[in-house]
């Protein structure tokens, strides 16, 4: 079974999601610790509002071979800011674009490695 964690963007405005980035994890227990670390980078202060927020980020934990099976999410809903942090290229692209309808689910998002800053140590 394959796992990953998949960076969503929840585009309130919009009333849809947008699948920005997949990070392929080696395991269930590897995915869940990437997502704790980045939950841990977000306190109450920083963490979206989301009936005042234009649009939010979350972390989602998947499996399968096409990585399309909701597992869990992360705690927190994530900033601007960290979302930049795991997927900088990705999170511009979508800002410059902001896709408004379906067809901007169904998009294949992609497949980076983890980024090197937010490593678990060995």
């Amino acid at each position: 079974m394959k796992f990953a964690v998949r960076l969503t963007v929840a585009d309130h405005d919009q009333d849809l999601f947008f699948h920005a980035a997949v990070f392929r994890c080696e395991s269930e227990a590897d995915a869940r610790a990437k997502i704790a670390i980045v939950d841990g980078l977000v306190d109450d202060e920083s963490e979206p509002e989301l009936e005042t927020c234009n649009f939010s980020f979350i972390l989602d934990l998947i499996e399968n071979d096409n990585f399309q099976d909701l597992i869990d999410t992360g705690k927190r809903c994530l900033p601007l800011q960290v979302a930049r942090q795991l997927a900088p290229d990705a999170i511009d692209k979508w800002l410059t674009q902001r896709p408004d309808d379906c067809a901007a689910v169904i998009h294949r998002p992609p497949v980076l490695d983890w980024p090197y800053h937010l490593r678990i140590a060995a």
